[in-house]
């Protein structure tokens, strides 16, 4: 493997940023990375990639601005594609990046159709340090981390009520990284929720985790996607959920295939095929 120097630049405002999964997973593969917030200027001639990620805080935050060498490449991975597009449009045109990636699919089509030129689409992905033996003891039967809306609140209500009728146990709520962990490796089945039609880093977390992921069907993941779809359960109504819990049992066998396919680890791999740098 060829030595590599890497720059990451995102915010370390919250702990769990996709940037700071993509910073672990480069340093597994074993290269060199330093990590810059907006405030930095950066030297590209230092590097042979900087990658800008999108954390949730950029909005407020001016850009980088990065000292250009031609021996470097520059690209910027879009992940909200689906909240405030117009400034992603903003930071992609003043940064000057190489190379674009958008973690949405519909979004990086949008995006390239707004900025006139090829945005790639790099799904989220799984941190592989959440990886847990599918036969762990589980104590929970159904969990559901993340931001609850008003429309996620009315159907979590209803799943609530339908669990107590069924004597399952379930944990529903907003929980820091590691919180969130630790519920999904107690965790039989993991809920998604997605806000858009596109796929979310969920499941690979839920089936990373060992746990069966239960996905709705208007959100099915493609079978070129994840072949062995074993551990996914697709519902229409909260009677499939109920369903699933009751008599689904995980196999282990879709957790092997998100190991192989879908960590941060791929996703970086990813990207610096793209640029040309593997």
């Amino acid at each position: 493997m060829p030595e590599r120097h890497i720059a990451t630049i995102y915010s370390l405002s919250f702990p769990a940023t996709t940037g700071t999964h993509i910073t672990a997973a480069f340093k597994n593969l074993g290269y060199q990375v330093e990590h810059f917030q907006y405030d930095k200027d950066v030297d590209c001639s230092k590097f042979d990639i900087v990658l800008r990620v999108d954390d949730g805080f950029w909005i407020r935050q001016a850009p980088n601005r990065l000292l250009q060498s031609n021996k470097c490449k520059t690209a910027y991975l879009m992940i909200d594609s689906h909240t405030i597009p117009i400034r992603l449009v903003e930071i992609a045109q003043n940064g000057k990046f190489d190379h674009l990636f958008c973690a949405q699919e519909d979004g990086s089509i949008d995006l390239q159709n707004a900025l006139q030129r090829p945005v790639k689409w790099l799904p989220l992905a799984a941190d592989s340090a959440m990886y847990t033996n599918y036969l762990a003891q589980r104590d929970i039967d159904v969990s559901f981390i993340g931001g609850i809306s008003k429309e996620r609140e009315e159907f979590l209500s209803k799943l609530i009520k339908e669990c107590n009728k069924n004597n399952l146990s379930y944990y529903f709520g907003a929980l820091p990284y590691q919180e969130m962990c630790r519920i999904y490796r107690r965790s039989r089945f993991i809920l998604s929720l997605p806000i858009s039609n596109d796929i979310s880093m969920r499941p690979f977390e839920a089936l990373i985790s060992g746990a069966s992921l239960l996905q709705p069907s208007n959100v099915r993941i493609p079978m070129n996607f994840i072949k062995n779809q074993e551990d996914i359960c697709y519902f229409l109504s909260i009677d499939d959920i109920i369903d699933a819990i009751r008599h689904r049992v995980c196999t282990g066998n879709t957790q092997k295939e998100v190991v192989k396919n879908h960590c941060y680890e791929t996703r970086c791999n990813d990207i610096l095929q793209t640029v040309g740098l593997l």
